[in-house]
């Protein structure tokens, strides 16, 4: 709601809302019916599908997975979008508070969250590297640039 000059200024003091969505939230491997919520979640599912995207584009697993751990952290969405933007930008918006970004993975929008992992992707061992392991570290070079300078000057100012 936002109020207009078509509302007297004491009118408009009068009006007060605390809104809350009612999404459909997805759990336990399927969508339940709507309910009210500021789950991250829901609403990043109701933004991809609202634009004409289908379950089968969402990563519903992962989302589930995440929802877990926004919900022991009580992380939450509360924003308003009242200006136009891309989805992508509207999806990293929607992500932040719960530390994730999303991306575009086998022709699915995946959020995902930098977290401890307890293995490791890609094992380098001995027999699957073409030479020996080099250790190295650079500090600081004191006449190394630490930044430009530009001047821009415009033809019509």
């Amino acid at each position: 709601m936002r109020g207009t000059n078509t509302l007297a200024r004491s009118v408009e003091n009068k009006l007060s809302v605390v809104p809350t969505r009612i999404l459909p939230v997805y759990e336990d491997g399927e969508w339940q019916p709507a309910a009210s919520t500021k789950s991250i979640d829901a609403f990043f599912a109701y933004i991809v599908k609202s634009v004409g995207h289908t379950d089968a584009q969402l990563d519903l697993i992962d989302l589930e997975y995440l929802r877990g751990v926004w919900q022991s952290r009580n992380d939450e969405f509360n924003g308003v979008f009242d200006n136009e933007s891309t989805l992508f930008e509207v999806l990293k918006r929607v992500l932040a508070p719960g530390f994730t970004e999303p991306i575009l993975e086998r022709g699915q929008i995946t959020p995902v969250r930098d977290e401890l992992r307890t293995g490791y992707d890609y094992m380098y061992q001995p027999d699957n590297m073409v030479s020996s392991l080099k250790w190295g570290m650079k500090l600081h070079d004191p006449d190394e640039p630490d930044g430009i300078e530009v001047e821009y000057l415009s033809d019509k100012t």
